[in-house]
């Protein structure tokens, strides 16, 4: 066997076979995408995760370059600068729900 196993197996094309993809749909995942409205409230149906995960937020100051327990160091939205959120999704994502409220 010379060829990869991407090569020797397509899902794609496995799917497009399949009855799961209507015939003749093509989507694509960068131009079809829409995006939520913004600041569109997230639901407050995740105190039973909250209490689970009993969720720790960490910022870095600006000044000093230290990394400091809470969120007061985010920048605000209309100074341009980027935010990186960062969890551990090794069990289903479960903590996403945490990081977009």
């Amino acid at each position: 066997l010379d060829r990869g196993v991407e090569e020797a197996f397509s899902l794609d094309r496995l799917i497009r076979l399949s009855k799961v993809s209507p015939p003749g749909l093509q989507l694509d995942p960068v131009l079809d995408f829409v995006p939520y409205p913004p600041h569109t409230p997230v639901p407050d149906n995740i105190a039973g995760a909250k209490r689970l995960f009993s969720p720790v937020w960490f910022s870095t100051n600006p000044e000093t370059g230290a990394v400091e327990q809470g969120l007061q160091h985010l920048p605000r939205m209309d100074t341009g600068r980027a935010v990186l959120f960062v969890g551990n999704h090794q069990y289903l994502g479960i903590e996403s729900a945490l990081l977009v409220a």
